[in-house]
């Protein structure tokens, strides 16, 4: 073994057995504080400069130490977001690219013209026309939703790096109407220290997105109108309802008749997406917000079992309501978020401060749930 490597181990850990993989060297050790975090801090600070990372984790009785790679990369010297001296890494300085501002420009695109289609409908247009009005309503739609989603990875973004991460900008996604966009994603580059630092970049999206799609809802329902419904033998799109989204049309425009239906500003359109998008993240699947919180909370097994009952669910209630955005949803998860992120320290539990954060964001998923996002009629 190499007698440097045993050295920086020992600094906070007391080996008592060694077994090499392929993969990793592991150690079975015994900590030299009370608090594991220290010691695991004292190891990765030896460490940091030969390019290798410690992980710990509880194998039955046993505390185990695997000794990993970083991937090469270049290191900031002025971590301007580190609060916290002890934090886990140092961000990188960020290669310029051309690919988010492209993207951010693509789905802004497609969001106004997801925004002005709708708009059409929302204003009695008959077929595609131009018409000022609606591509005012339009642009409205685009801020709208594009302040909500931005405004969610920007939070997972300044949680990142206040926690010593290292985390891209935004990544925006563009799509067909009707919404526009897929949503966003931001790329973590470094590793995640402990479940407290995963619940909080896990909760700090959703919490924000949840908070904007509410205040965007009581603004855009307050402009929306109840009309006897047209039936014209077309058919018609209609929104699912969330019991968040209902008790709101129940608050702000009082019950209307049979006969009537609610036709939604582009504005009330985008926060009912907001809903949508935090609910879709908030599910307790892989790489998902969620899937981040469940695996902090409940541990690396359970929150696998969760994942993959939470991905039968989805195929189930895809195939019980015939939508098939459920099926598709639940092949994206399995296949993209099939695993969640590992911290370094995977052996000390949440406080109670981090399980609180992790029931909230489970009653805002409930809340904001829509089991039939989209129906035809």
């Amino acid at each position: 073994m190499d007698p440097n490597l045993r050295d920086a181990i020992e600094i906070g850990f007391e080996i008592r057995d060694v077994l090499f993989t392929p993969q990793y060297a592991q150690f079975v050790v015994q900590s030299r504080h009370s608090d594991i975090n220290r010691s695991l801090l004292a190891v990765k600070a030896e460490l940091e400069s030969s390019g290798r990372i410690p992980f710990i984790q509880k194998k039955g009785d046993l505390l185990v130490l695997f000794i990993g790679m970083l991937r090469p990369r270049e290191f900031s010297e002025d971590p301007i977001f580190a609060r916290d001296p002890d934090k886990a890494f140092m961000p990188s300085k960020t290669k310029k690219s051309l690919v988010q501002p492209i993207l951010l420009v693509a789905t802004i695109i497609a969001t106004v013209f997801a925004g002005y289609t709708n708009s059409l409908g929302f204003i009695g247009a008959d077929g595609l026309i131009f018409s000022w009005r609606a591509l005012g309503l339009a642009g409205l739609f685009s801020i709208s939703i594009m302040t909500i989603l931005g405004c969610h990875e920007l939070g997972h973004y300044i949680t990142s790096r206040r926690s010593g991460i290292d985390a891209s900008l935004p990544y925006f996604i563009p799509a067909i109407p009707p919404i526009g966009t897929f949503g966003a994603f931001i790329q973590i580059k470094s590793p995640i220290f402990d479940r407290k630092t995963l619940v909080r970049l896990g909760f700090s999206g959703p919490i924000i997105s949840i908070i904007l799609a509410v205040v965007t809802l009581i603004i855009g329902i307050s402009l929306s109108e109840v009309q006897e419904e047209v039936v014209n033998g077309e058919g018609g799109m209609f929104l699912g309802s969330s019991i968040l989204f209902k008790r709101l049309v129940v608050w702000i425009k009082e019950p209307y008749s049979e006969g009537m239906v609610l036709y939604l500003h582009p504005i009330a359109f985008a926060g009912w997406v907001g809903l949508l998008v935090t609910s879709i993240n908030l599910m307790p699947i892989g790489q998902l917000d969620g899937g981040h919180i469940s695996r902090a909370i409940l541990g690396k097994d359970w929150a696998k079992r969760v994942s993959l009952v939470s991905i039968g669910a989805l195929i189930v209630l895809g195939l019980m309501l015939e939508y098939e955005g459920w099926l598709f949803w639940a092949f994206l998860a399995y296949m993209l978020g099939g695993r969640g992120a590992s911290p370094l320290n995977d052996v000390t539990r949440v406080d109670s401060k981090h399980l609180g954060l992790g029931i909230i964001a489970l009653f805002v998923f409930i809340l904001s749930f829509v089991p039939l996002p989209f129906s035809i009629m």
